[in-house]
C-alpha cells in the first residue's frame, strides 16, 4: 500500500513496506514510477474530476451522433462520448498515429450534481485497472494545505498519532 499526496508542485510518498515518506518535486513521470500509471498528476486528476486535458497538439477530427441523441467527438490523439444528457461517458487516449490506447476511461453512477460518482480507468499498455467511487462529494472546498502534507507513525511501539495521515 501507498499514499501519495502532493500541492501540484511537491509530492510526499508514504510506503507501507517500509513505514518511511519520501518527499521531492512533482515531476512527469511520478505516476508511472510509484504505480504504474502512464500520466502526469494533473492528468490522473482531471481524469477523476470528469474534466480530460486533451493530449498537446490534439486536433479536432470529426464528430458523430447515436443513438437517442449520444454524442462522440473525435481529435488526433483521443475521443470523448457523451450521453443524450451531456454526461461524459468516456475518454479514450491514443496518441501519435500508433492507434494503441493509452488510457480508457468510462465514468458512471451520475449525482444529482452531474459528477459521475464512479471512474473507471484502464491503461492497456500497462496491464493496469482501477475503479474509483467517490461516497461523498463536495465541490471546490477550502481546503488546508495541512491536508497535503503526510506525517508517518511511530515504528515499533504504539504511538497517539496512529496511522498515516
Amino acid at each position: 500500500m501507498a499514499i501519495l499526496v502532493t500541492d501540484g508542485e511537491r509530492y510526499q510518498l508514504y510506503r507501507s513496506q517500509t513505514g518511511r515518506i519520501e518527499r521531492g518535486p512533482v515531476k512527469a513521470e511520478l505516476l508511472y514510477e510509484v504505480a504504474g500509471v502512464p500520466l502526469r498528476p494533473q492528468q490522473l486528476v482531471a481524469l477523476l474530476l470528469g474534466a480530460p486535458l486533451l493530449p498537446p497538439g490534439a486536433q479536432a477530427a470529426d464528430a458523430e451522433v447515436g443513438p437517442a441523441g449520444s454524442l462522440r467527438l473525435h481529435w488526433l490523439g483521443a475521443s470523448l462520448a457523451f450521453d443524450p444528457e451531456g454526461r461524459l461517458r468516456s475518454y479514450t487516449e491514443h496518441p501519435g498515429d500508433s492507434g494503441k490506447v493509452q488510457v480508457e476511461v468510462h465514468y458512471d453512477e451520475y449525482d444529482e450534481q452531474a459528477f459521475a460518482r464512479r471512474v473507471d480507468l484502464v491503461f492497456p499498455a500497462v496491464g493496469l485497472r482501477a475503479v474509483v467511487e467517490f461516497r461523498e462529494v463536495e465541490l471546490n472546498p477550502q481546503l488546508p494545505l495541512a491536508l497535503f502534507r503526510l506525517q508517518a507513525a511511530e515504528r515499533g511501539g504504539a504511538s497517539s498519532r496512529g496511522a498515516p495521515q
